[in-house]
């Protein structure tokens, strides 16, 4: 599991790497590289098309709430 009071979010590409981080219990943003948008946004726990997708606004929210 990761460290007790560090705030990480991983960003994969693969249904392995998804699997991998959620067993760790980290949260997951996929990245629609690999394999299409609707297959990835099944598995985790936000799915963006490319990192220019990527809402701080939005990691920032998630982080505040915990």
């Amino acid at each position: 599991p990761h460290e007790e009071g560090k705030l990480i979010i991983q960003v994969e590409d693969t249904f392995a790497g998804i699997q991998s981080a959620k067993s760790a219990g980290i949260q997951v943003v996929a990245i629609a590289h690999t394999y299409p948008f609707h297959m990835l946004q099944r598995q985790a726990n936000w799915t963006i098309d490319s990192f220019a997708d990527l809402e701080l606004d939005r990691v920032s929210e998630y982080f505040n709430s915990l």
